[in-house]
């Protein structure tokens, strides 16, 4: 019996989900229709999630809805991977190289300086609460929080925005997911009595965090020139673009899977690994092989980032008793993101002041700062979090639901007032 409801319980998510994803897409597609740009489509996805979590409260007699509940390993095992290669793939390798200095300081130095004026100003401001946050459970929230996805921001862009700085914004996101995961593990890790955060530590994290990033990048390259050897050396008079495309998609998450066996990050890895196969492989693999790979790759991303969205509007309501929403923290966490990115302006102004270095407009570094949305990565962090063992429940409850209203905000007010911010800073005509 048990089995039977598990897996009638699974049927119903999966049912749930997909036919969700159909009709998000439509919504999209009509407002895209309408030139509609003041919701983005992440934005629709989200109140989608949460309608159908407050529709499902009232016809089900389960006030949590565990039906519609997912896991964080989907996320990590399912979800997040080919929205990552997806990216590393159709990178415009020529602009993120040329810019890679100007992206990683922005990655790695403003990922760690978010990160700690998070949450010492977090640390303070909890203490206008009922349940007082220690430093630890702080560092958690900041590390989580300062994970960037800036998908409705560059949807908005038009085709003929500058490069540099489509880069910029990209490439910031796509490294910086990485850095916040490796220091969420870190600081998780400060809830076992043995672990002390010190001086000695922090430096000994920065030098991990570099480690990691370095063997990552290592694994993700080594598996895709493996992967041009093969479609270089080896020939099937049958099927050959089938074979080319399904040892792709594998040899892809398999860089994914190793770099998290070798205490690597995946996210790092697969990136890489698709900027790998995107240069070395492509010119191996046939034209039908390259045509099927684009499409797959598309369309997987899409569903995936569909899925993530619609599982955050969904858990607005749909975590009940794990999740406290406290509005002093959420007002606080949202104007303290906005305060913690200002690195952005101190690192592009060094730009213009060292010799050699990236001079970006300020009305680009504005922008720049503006894309700080939070996302997938940041809700995915959340929702491990509220699964760990260690931590008080209250504080799991109350980091929780501060972390999904900091991401469902973000994406409703900067992605909203995006298109404002493009005209208002003459990125783009006010015609377009």
């Amino acid at each position: 019996a048990h089995a039977s409801d598990g897996t009638h319980q699974l049927f119903m998510r999966a049912a749930v989900m997909l036919s969700l994803i159909l009709v998000s897409m439509h919504i999209n597609g009509f407002l895209h229709h309408k030139k509609f740009n003041y919701l983005g489509e992440s934005a629709v996805t989200i109140i989608l999630g949460l309608f159908v979590a407050t529709v499902w409260r009232f016809i089900d007699s389960d006030d949590q809805a565990k039906t519609i509940q997912l896991s964080s390993n989907l996320f990590y095992m399912v979800l997040l991977p080919p929205i990552i290669f997806e990216a590393g793939f159709t990178l415009q390798k020529v602009a993120f190289f040329r810019n890679l200095r100007s992206i990683v300081s922005l990655a790695f130095v403003g990922a760690l300086f978010s990160t700690f004026l998070t949450s010492t100003l977090m640390y303070f401001f909890s203490k206008l609460t009922k349940t007082h946050w220690s430093f630890v459970e702080s560092l958690v929230f900041g590390s989580l929080i300062s994970s960037t996805d800036p998908v409705t921001v560059l949807s908005l862009l038009p085709s003929n925005v500058d490069k540099n700085l489509y880069m910029l914004i990209f490439g910031e996101s796509a490294l910086n997911d990485a850095v916040s995961i490796i220091l969420f593990r870190f600081f998780t890790d400060l809830a076992d009595p043995k672990m002390r955060l010190s001086v000695s530590s922090f430096f000994i994290l920065v030098l991990q965090s570099a480690g990691v990033f370095i063997g990552s990048t290592i694994v993700g390259f080594a598996v895709a020139v493996l992967f041009a050897l093969l479609t270089k050396h080896i020939r099937f008079m049958h099927d050959q673009p089938i074979y080319e495309t399904t040892m792709l998609f594998i040899f892809a998450y398999l860089s994914y899977l190793l770099a998290d066996i070798l205490s690597l990050t995946g996210i790092i890895s697969i990136f890489f690994c698709g900027i790998g196969m995107s240069y070395y492989a492509m010119n191996n693999v046939t034209k039908k092989a390259k045509s099927s790979v684009k499409v797959l790759l598309r369309f997987l991303s899409s569903t995936c980032e569909g899925f993530v969205f619609l599982y955050l509007g969904l858990g607005l309501l749909s975590f009940g008793g794990q999740t406290v929403y406290d509005p002093v923290l959420i007002v606080f966490s949202f104007l303290t993101i906005m305060i913690s990115r200002c690195h952005v302006f101190l690192l592009i102004g060094l730009g213009w002041i060292l010799p050699g270095g990236s001079r970006v407009p300020w009305n680009h570094a504005t922008l720049i700062w503006w894309s700080g949305l939070r996302g997938a990565v940041a809700f995915a962090l959340g929702v491990s979090f509220s699964e760990h063992p260690v931590f008080d429940a209250d504080i799991k409850g109350q980091i929780f639901g501060t972390t999904v209203m900091t991401v469902v905000l973000t994406v409703m007010i900067f992605g909203g007032f995006t298109p404002a911010m493009l005209k208002g800073l003459k990125i783009i005509r006010p015609e377009d």
